[in-house]
Order: C-alpha cells, then sequence, then structure tokens
C-alpha cells in the first residue's frame, strides 16, 4: 500500500509531529509511507530524515497556487502508487489533487482547523471551502471525540471515524522525588496566551500563600508570552521556585527530573493535547483543564484529575495530594503509562487508520 501524507508546511506543530511519527510506524509495518509538503519542507524535514521516511516539497508560496497547478501536486501525491492520501484538513487541497487527476482514496483529518478564531468573513469562507471541498474526500477522521461533535456541527464527509493520536510509550522514572519533600511540576507548551502557563504559576503562587513552599515548576517551551510570564513570577515572589527551561528536544529527559504533569490551558481549546499524551507515555499524572479535548487523556482519580479552567485553589489542592503521599505520584503515574500503552499507542493509532483505508 502507498499512502502519502500532505502537510501544508515543515513549521513544527502537533499535527505535523504526528504525521511524522505516523509516516514512521506505516513505513515499520511495510506500507510505503512519504510526505508531500505544498510548501517548505524544514524544520520537520530533519525530522524526517531521522526517522528515515521520504519526502518532496511543491514550494508552493501558498496552498491556493495548487489550484492554478494541480497536476503537479497530483503526480507527487501518487508517485510510486496511488492507494490513499492524508490531508490535514477537508478543504481544496482534495479538490486540486482530484483536479489533477488522483484517482486513490482522500481522508481529512480534522487536527483543529474548526477551532481556530477568525473574523466572520474568514470563518464564513472557510465553512465554504470546506463544504465545496466534500465530494473530492472518501473519509474524515476526527483526532478526538470533542473534535468528532465539531465536525458533526457543520458539514462534513459521510464517513467520520474518531482515531486518537498515538505515541510510543517511554518508561521514565516513576517519580523524580528522591526522598525530598520537594513536589516537582512540568508544563510544556508554546508560551502564548491561553495555553495556561500563567495559570500554573498562580496555583503555584496558591500553595505558597497556604505555607506550603516544597514545589518547583518547571516551564518547557517558548513563545511572546514569555517575557510576561517571566515578570509574573518575580512579582509574585516566586523566582527561586519556578524555572524556565526554553525548548526542550529530548521530551523523556525532561519528565523524567518531574512527579506531575499539567495541561490548564484557560482560553486555548486543545483539539487533542498531544504534549500531555507525551508526559503520560513517561509515565507522569495529569492535571488538566475541563476544556477541550484534555479531559478524554485523564481517567479521574486514576491517572490524574481534571479541574475548572483557571481554578487555581483546585489545582493547588490537588499539587497538597500529590506532595502529601509521593506513592499517589507513582501509582497515578504507573496508571497513566498503561493507559497511553493501551488506549493511545502509535502501533494502535497506525492500525486504525490503516483499517480505515483498506475498508475504503
Amino acid at each position: 500500500m502507498h499512502v502519502v501524507h500532505v502537510l501544508w508546511d515543515g513549521r513544527i506543530g502537533g499535527a505535523e509531529r504526528f504525521n511524522a511519527s505516523l509516516a514512521a510506524e506505516f513505513r515499520r509495518v511495510g506500507v510505503d509511507a512519504p510526505v508531500l509538503f505544498v510548501g517548505r519542507s524544514q524544520p520537520l524535514a530533519m525530522q524526517l530524515d531521522q526517522l528515515g521516511v521520504p519526502y518532496a516539497a511543491l514550494g508552493r508560496p501558498t496552498g491556493s497556487a495548487i489550484l492554478r497547478s494541480p497536476r503537479r501536486f497530483a503526480r507527487l501525491a501518487r508517485a510510486g502508487g496511488a492507494d490513499a492520501a492524508i490531508l490535514v484538513q477537508v478543504g481544496y487541497l482534495g479538490v486540486a489533487l482530484r483536479l489533477g487527476g488522483y484517482g486513490g482514496r482522500i481522508v481529512g483529518v480534522e487536527h483543529g482547523a474548526l477551532l481556530i478564531r477568525q473574523h466572520l468573513p474568514r470563518r464564513l469562507l472557510r465553512l465554504l471551502d470546506r463544504s465545496a471541498a466534500l465530494p473530492a474526500y472518501d473519509a474524515e477522521i476526527a483526532i478526538s471525540s470533542f473534535m468528532a461533535e465539531m465536525v458533526r456541527g457543520t458539514t462534513h464527509v459521510r464517513r467520520l471515524a474518531v482515531i486518537p493520536h498515538g505515541i510510543n510509550s517511554v518508561v521514565s522514572a516513576p517519580s523524580a522525588r528522591n526522598g525530598d519533600a520537594v513536589l516537582r511540576v512540568g508544563h510544556v507548551s508554546r508560551l502564548v496566551p491561553g495555553k495556561g502557563a500563567d495559570v500554573v504559576v498562580r496555583a503555584v503562587a496558591e500553595m505558597r500563600r497556604q505555607g506550603n513552599t516544597g514545589i518547583r515548576l518547571d516551564i518547557a517551551g517558548e513563545g511572546p508570552e514569555r517575557p510576561r510570564l517571566e515578570a509574573l513570577v518575580l512579582s509574585l515572589g516566586l523566582r527561586d521556585q519556578v524555572r524556565f527551561v526554553g525548548w526542550v528536544e529530548d521530551v523523556p529527559s525532561f519528565w523524567a527530573d518531574q512527579d506531575v504533569a499539567t495541561a490548564l490551558g484557560d482560553e486555548f481549546v486543545e483539539s487533542f493535547g498531544l504534549a500531555a499524551l507525551e508526559a503520560m507515555a513517561c509515565g507522569k499524572p495529569l492535571i488538566v483543564s475541563r476544556l477541550g479535548a484534555l479531559p478524554e487523556l485523564v481517567q479521574e482519580g486514576a491517572t490524574g484529575y481534571t479541574v475548572e479552567p483557571g481554578d487555581n485553589r483546585a489545582i493547588a489542592m490537588m499539587f497538597r495530594r500529590y506532595a502529601d503521599d509521593p506513592s499517589l505520584c507513582r501509582e497515578h503515574g504507573r496508571f497513566a503509562l498503561e493507559r497511553a500503552r493501551s488506549r493511545f499507542s502509535l502501533e494502535r493509532c497506525a492500525r486504525d487508520y490503516l483499517d480505515l483505508l483498506r475498508r475504503l
């Protein structure tokens, strides 16, 4: 089977990282799975080289340029075979493939494009693009039950499947606490408004206000919010308890030094939560906001806890539970790893994709 993964460009985000891993898993089980970029291939191309995944790039400055010359697009998509193409969303790219003569199955994946906030004219244009493109697609995949409900609330491809992202499980230390009384909390995200880094900082401040200073927070990531977050840390007197570590390339090593993972966005709605799943796959309990798809990752009271968005007191209470009972940290971390293996493995995810493609 030949399955081409079509991405807009090589900028690295959750969808891009996942598609690279999925293509590598396809190839592991004997499926030819190249990646085709509409724009430029870097920097994701470096990851694809490491994974042994072939790729090509059209180098188009805009996606709409594809519609003016769809034949080359379709020719590259079917190079080596034309069983199926997996596109990052339902829209005009599928139409361009058909106009260029692509005859294989086309599947669009809703990674969260429906969640992007836009002014009404642009949102209406996107919905019109989606509706007009439906006949070009054979199936649509939602990456979470939350996103499936979003898709059902608009026009969608008749055949809709829910296939959560998958990840390779990594066994790391179940708890970083080596006999000391410090709870180590990790947060990984882009530092942009609404992703929750400020929420975690304020929860640490709430712990301090209650007289509990036995907590350390490591924030991994970069973004425009970092200066404001650093100022917030200083204003709350948390310089000794909060550390900014920037982007981390070795995610398992980062989580090996943490006890608890957080994903506490209060405005940004996650379509899945890949960074949170990575923490689970490293054996860490999760505290997440009841927002978007994040609650689907957590088995309440067994692999972690869910809280209302922005509820600093509730978050601090969860921190205290783990700080007061290290065995609970280890138990929830162990169950989180088991849940990642059983429900969110990359092997299971690839199998579900291939089963769908074969049924088509």
